[in-house]
Protein backbone atom coordinates (compact mmCIF):
# COMPACT_ATOMS: atom_id res chain seq x y z
CA UNK A 1 0.00 0.00 0.00
CA UNK A 2 1.26 3.53 -0.82
CA UNK A 3 1.13 6.13 1.23
CA UNK A 4 -2.15 7.82 -0.78
CA UNK A 5 -3.96 5.06 -0.59
CA UNK A 6 -3.41 5.14 3.65
CA UNK A 7 -4.71 8.45 4.09
CA UNK A 8 -7.67 8.17 1.95
CA UNK A 9 -8.57 4.90 3.79
CA UNK A 10 -7.98 7.13 6.94
CA UNK A 11 -10.14 10.05 5.75
CA UNK A 12 -12.84 7.56 4.61
CA UNK A 13 -12.91 5.51 8.35
CA UNK A 14 -12.85 9.58 9.80
CA UNK A 15 -15.92 10.43 8.03
CA UNK A 16 -17.66 7.16 8.32
CA UNK A 17 -17.34 7.40 11.67
CA UNK A 18 -18.07 11.47 11.86
CA UNK A 19 -21.47 10.71 9.57
CA UNK A 20 -22.37 7.02 11.92
CA UNK A 21 -21.77 9.13 14.99
CA UNK A 22 -24.13 12.08 13.73
CA UNK A 23 -27.06 9.58 12.50
CA UNK A 24 -26.93 7.54 15.98
CA UNK A 25 -26.65 10.33 18.44
CA UNK A 26 -30.18 11.81 17.96
CA UNK A 27 -31.86 8.09 18.01
CA UNK A 28 -29.47 7.16 21.15
CA UNK A 29 -31.00 10.50 22.81
CA UNK A 30 -34.50 9.95 21.50
CA UNK A 31 -34.53 6.71 22.88
CA UNK A 32 -32.67 7.78 26.64
CA UNK A 33 -36.07 10.19 26.56
CA UNK A 34 -38.31 7.78 25.93
CA UNK A 35 -36.72 5.36 28.73
CA UNK A 36 -37.41 8.46 31.26
CA UNK A 37 -41.40 8.21 30.47
CA UNK A 38 -43.10 6.21 32.87
CA UNK A 39 -46.78 6.01 34.31
CA UNK A 40 -46.19 8.81 36.67
CA UNK A 41 -45.18 11.14 34.18
CA UNK A 42 -47.42 9.67 30.85
CA UNK A 43 -48.58 13.43 30.24
CA UNK A 44 -44.67 14.59 29.65
CA UNK A 45 -43.75 14.57 25.88
CA UNK A 46 -40.69 14.31 23.61
CA UNK A 47 -39.44 17.70 22.41
CA UNK A 48 -38.44 18.11 19.05
CA UNK A 49 -34.88 19.21 18.61
CA UNK A 50 -34.84 21.07 15.20
CA UNK A 51 -37.43 22.45 12.58
CA UNK A 52 -36.12 20.46 10.16
CA UNK A 53 -38.68 17.66 9.18
CA UNK A 54 -36.87 14.25 8.76
CA UNK A 55 -37.60 10.57 9.50
CA UNK A 56 -36.59 11.87 13.50
CA UNK A 57 -38.98 14.35 13.77
CA UNK A 58 -41.64 12.26 12.35
CA UNK A 59 -41.16 9.27 14.22
CA UNK A 60 -41.41 12.05 17.49
CA UNK A 61 -44.81 12.99 16.09
CA UNK A 62 -45.85 9.37 15.87
CA UNK A 63 -44.74 8.59 19.49
CA UNK A 64 -46.30 11.85 20.97
CA UNK A 65 -49.81 10.92 19.35
CA UNK A 66 -49.17 7.07 20.71
CA UNK A 67 -48.88 8.69 23.81
CA UNK A 68 -51.38 11.16 23.79
CA UNK A 69 -53.77 8.01 22.78
CA UNK A 70 -52.27 5.74 25.44
CA UNK A 71 -53.04 9.10 27.85
CA UNK A 72 -56.41 8.78 27.03
CA UNK A 73 -56.90 5.34 27.54
CA UNK A 74 -55.50 5.36 30.65
CA UNK A 75 -57.34 8.35 31.95
CA UNK A 76 -60.38 6.61 30.82
CA UNK A 77 -59.81 3.22 32.87
CA UNK A 78 -59.29 5.39 36.04
CA UNK A 79 -62.77 6.94 35.73
CA UNK A 80 -64.34 3.78 35.06
CA UNK A 81 -62.61 2.49 37.97
CA UNK A 82 -63.62 5.17 40.21
CA UNK A 83 -67.38 5.07 38.80
CA UNK A 84 -67.02 1.34 38.77
CA UNK A 85 -65.75 1.14 43.11
CA UNK A 86 -68.63 3.77 43.58
CA UNK A 87 -71.40 2.01 41.68
CA UNK A 88 -70.29 -1.35 43.68
CA UNK A 89 -69.94 0.16 47.10
CA UNK A 90 -72.68 2.22 47.74
CA UNK A 91 -75.39 -1.25 47.13
CA UNK A 92 -73.23 -3.50 49.32
CA UNK A 93 -72.94 -1.11 51.73
CA UNK A 94 -76.82 -0.56 51.77
CA UNK A 95 -77.23 -3.98 51.78
CA UNK A 96 -75.10 -4.28 54.69
CA UNK A 97 -77.02 -1.32 56.47
CA UNK A 98 -80.12 -3.23 56.05
CA UNK A 99 -79.02 -6.52 57.48
CA UNK A 100 -78.05 -4.60 60.26
CA UNK A 101 -81.15 -3.00 61.11
CA UNK A 102 -83.24 -6.10 60.31
CA UNK A 103 -80.58 -7.78 62.90
CA UNK A 104 -82.31 -5.31 65.78
CA UNK A 105 -85.75 -7.27 64.71
CA UNK A 106 -86.71 -8.61 68.44
CA UNK A 107 -88.80 -11.28 66.69
CA UNK A 108 -85.68 -13.27 64.68
CA UNK A 109 -85.37 -16.49 64.63
CA UNK A 110 -81.98 -18.51 65.01
CA UNK A 111 -81.92 -19.10 61.18
CA UNK A 112 -83.09 -15.27 60.05
CA UNK A 113 -80.27 -13.69 62.30
CA UNK A 114 -77.36 -16.44 60.79
CA UNK A 115 -78.59 -15.67 57.27
CA UNK A 116 -78.01 -11.80 58.28
CA UNK A 117 -75.22 -12.30 60.07
CA UNK A 118 -74.09 -14.30 57.00
CA UNK A 119 -75.32 -10.87 54.64
CA UNK A 120 -73.09 -8.53 56.46
CA UNK A 121 -70.20 -10.80 56.39
CA UNK A 122 -70.32 -11.03 52.85
CA UNK A 123 -71.40 -7.42 52.37
CA UNK A 124 -68.05 -6.84 54.01
CA UNK A 125 -65.76 -9.15 52.19
CA UNK A 126 -67.10 -7.48 48.76
CA UNK A 127 -66.67 -4.19 49.98
CA UNK A 128 -63.15 -5.06 51.18
CA UNK A 129 -62.62 -6.80 48.03
CA UNK A 130 -63.88 -3.73 45.59
CA UNK A 131 -61.35 -1.55 47.72
CA UNK A 132 -58.30 -4.24 47.34
CA UNK A 133 -59.32 -4.18 43.53
CA UNK A 134 -58.99 -0.14 43.20
CA UNK A 135 -56.38 -0.14 45.35
CA UNK A 136 -54.51 -2.84 43.18
CA UNK A 137 -55.84 -0.89 40.43
CA UNK A 138 -54.05 2.50 41.75
CA UNK A 139 -51.03 0.83 42.57
CA UNK A 140 -50.16 -0.46 38.82
CA UNK A 141 -50.86 3.45 37.84
CA UNK A 142 -48.22 4.81 40.08
CA UNK A 143 -44.94 3.15 40.47
CA UNK A 144 -43.80 4.89 43.71
CA UNK A 145 -46.78 2.85 45.48
CA UNK A 146 -45.83 -0.35 44.49
CA UNK A 147 -45.13 -2.33 47.09
CA UNK A 148 -43.34 -6.21 46.52
CA UNK A 149 -43.09 -8.51 49.71
CA UNK A 150 -42.29 -11.80 49.95
CA UNK A 151 -45.55 -14.28 50.08
CA UNK A 152 -45.44 -17.48 51.29
CA UNK A 153 -47.61 -19.57 48.68
CA UNK A 154 -48.65 -21.75 51.59
CA UNK A 155 -50.39 -19.49 53.80
CA UNK A 156 -52.12 -17.94 50.99
CA UNK A 157 -53.19 -21.25 50.04
CA UNK A 158 -54.96 -21.92 53.44
CA UNK A 159 -56.03 -18.77 53.68
CA UNK A 160 -58.32 -18.97 49.92
CA UNK A 161 -59.26 -22.73 51.43
CA UNK A 162 -60.32 -21.40 54.82
CA UNK A 163 -62.41 -18.57 52.84
CA UNK A 164 -63.86 -21.06 50.58
CA UNK A 165 -65.03 -23.08 53.42
CA UNK A 166 -66.56 -19.64 55.13
CA UNK A 167 -68.74 -19.26 51.94
CA UNK A 168 -69.57 -22.73 51.28
CA UNK A 169 -68.70 -24.78 55.17
CA UNK A 170 -70.26 -28.25 52.86
CA UNK A 171 -67.33 -27.95 50.61
CA UNK A 172 -64.64 -30.24 51.25
CA UNK A 173 -60.80 -29.15 50.17
CA UNK A 174 -57.98 -30.79 50.88
CA UNK A 175 -54.68 -29.70 49.93
CA UNK A 176 -51.65 -32.53 49.22
CA UNK A 177 -48.31 -30.88 50.28
CA UNK A 178 -46.40 -34.02 50.28
CA UNK A 179 -45.60 -34.59 46.77
CA UNK A 180 -44.27 -31.20 46.22
CA UNK A 181 -40.54 -31.76 44.20
CA UNK A 182 -38.18 -30.54 46.57
CA UNK A 183 -36.32 -28.87 43.70
CA UNK A 184 -39.20 -26.10 43.19
CA UNK A 185 -38.58 -23.21 43.76
CA UNK A 186 -38.23 -19.59 42.04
Amino acid sequence: LNTGSLVSMLLVALVSYAFANHIIKPIAQLSKEIGNISMSSITRRIEKNSSVVDEISSLIDSFNNMLGRFQLSVNSQQSFLGNASHSFRTPLTVIRGEAELALKDPNLTPNMQLALDNIIEEADRMILMVNNLLKLFKTGMNEKEQIRKIVRVDELIFQVVSAGKDVNPFRNVKIDLDNIPEDSHI
